[in-house]
């Protein structure tokens, strides 16, 4: 009886994909967590200069470096509210192109407070991720593929920082600004192919 239940569950949980799709969908939102996570460290690379350039103290900075995660945290339990009873696609695209224009203003931002709004912007926007790669992986993957679609959703998460850190530092100088303009157009050129190979 346990059987006949978990077989019916796994039946209605996932939707008739093709495997090319299936591939397709899983590299673009691994991608996509790969270019979230430098998104949401690049601050941290540029932080030394910034805070010389805006003359930040001590405190201002751990208060733009902690700020992300507070809207993050706070609207996670709203994006997983918002997968379950909307289209997850429009959900999905809705929060990227806000994080990726968070990202994008960031380096023409001059101040502390606006600096602030964009931060407190991306992680309301970085929210959606993990909520809608659940509801897609539940509603189109198998049971016996997510174990492997979920490795290399972690895999993006470990190399996204990692990329991030070397690139930045290796433009050290320019880090303060091009860091940030050049990852959030990025982020949008990913948005649409997404959307367009994940859901029609």
């Amino acid at each position: 009886m346990a059987s006949i239940r978990k077989s019916n569950c796994e039946e209605t949980a996932s939707l008739p994909v093709s495997q090319n799709r299936l591939s397709i969908v899983v590299a673009l939102l691994s991608f996509s967590v790969f270019i979230n996570y430098i998104d949401r460290g690049n601050l941290s690379i540029a932080a030394p200069m910034l805070k010389d350039e805006l003359h930040l103290s001590g405190s201002q900075l751990g208060i733009l470096l902690s700020s992300f995660f507070w809207t993050c945290g706070m609207f996670l339990v709203l994006s997983g509210w918002l997968v379950d009873r909307l289209n997850a696609s429009w959900v999905m695209a809705f929060g990227f192109l806000l994080w990726s224009a968070a990202t994008g203003v960031t380096g023409f931002l001059h101040s502390f407070t606006a600096m602030l709004v964009a931060r407190l912007f991306l992680g309301v926007g970085e929210s959606v991720a993990y909520p809608a790669y659940s509801k897609v992986f539940s509603k189109y993957f198998p049971d016996s593929q997510r174990g492997f679609a979920n490795s290399l959703i972690a895999c993006g998460l470990a190399c996204g920082p990692a990329f991030g850190m070397l690139l930045g530092g290796t433009h050290a100088s320019s880090a303060n600004r091009s860091t940030f303009n050049n990852y959030g157009p990025l982020t949008v050129h990913e948005l649409f192919p997404r959307v367009i190979k994940t859901f029609l």
